[in-house]
């Protein structure tokens, strides 16, 4: 059992980091081949996938990147999914147990499969005539999935910590707190600015700048998330009490 953990562990942990490194790329790649200069806080990351860019100049190029880099971004959410559930069902020694509070990883495949749905609505061109609502829904169910994915993973890694008091320096907690913290406002922000962006007929200057930001510093914030975790923290062993959350938020004294 400690094998199959040890492996499927890893297993996780790097296809998670795969996700982040293939997100990336596909950004700035598209970037590079965007047909006019990107202006990254103006425009949402939506832009480099459109059949057209911004001033209306044709986008071939970076869009068949970007849809590309999302589909390539499905399958990776769906192998994590097919990963939990044969951990839930295969390996886990819970799997017994029927009340779902004893299979934590559950709300993991859940997300992760969201994850995977958003990302492939987000492979539909934002301008596209009779799909534009489908890739809208697929960026909120993508961005809403990753930050809810990364809070829980932060959250279990921090409570995970904090039972082990000789794991880790105050410095990495505080850290992880704050990192919990931010993705949690951000996730807010950027959700309110994503319904007054999409209500907008015609978005003023200073929307669309909030719309943007927020989105780049939530996507940001959840790739730092992502390359923060560790192979403890992609397995989740039960869900947490009031009590867990109290303390993962009792911060260490510097030493």
């Amino acid at each position: 059992m400690d094998k199959q953990r040890y492996f499927f562990e890893r297993i996780i942990l790097y296809t998670y980091f795969f996700l982040g490194i293939v997100i990336t790329l596909t950004i700035l790649n598209s970037m590079f081949h965007y047909p006019v200069p990107y202006k990254f806080w103006f425009e949402p990351i939506s832009r480099l996938g459109g059949i057209h860019a911004y001033a209306n100049a044709p986008n071939q190029t970076a869009g068949a990147i970007f849809a590309s880099g999302m589909q390539y971004c499905t399958f990776i959410c769906v192998f994590l999914s097919f990963a939990y559930i044969y951990w839930e069902k295969v390996i886990s020694p819970i799997d017994y147990q029927k009340d779902f509070k004893y299979h934590p990883n559950r709300c993991m495949i859940i997300l992760t499969s969201t994850m995977g749905l958003g990302a492939f609505l987000l492979g539909i061109p934002y301008d596209h005539t009779k799909l534009k609502l489908l890739h809208a829904l697929g960026a909120l169910i993508f961005i809403g999935s990753f930050s809810i994915l990364n809070i829980i993973a932060q959250l279990h890694k921090r409570i995970r910590k904090k039972g082990n008091s000789n794991e880790i320096s105050s410095g990495i907690t505080l850290f992880e707190a704050i990192l919990i913290i931010l993705i949690f406002i951000m996730m807010i922000v950027y959700l309110i600015a994503f319904m007054l962006f999409l209500m907008s007929k015609t978005p003023s200057i200073p929307l669309q700048y909030f719309n943007a930001t927020s989105q780049k510093i939530i996507l940001i914030l959840c790739l730092v998330a992502i390359f923060n975790l560790d192979p403890d923290d992609v397995l989740l062993e039960s869900f947490w009490t009031m009590d867990h959350l109290r303390d993962a938020f009792k911060l260490r004294k510097l030493d």
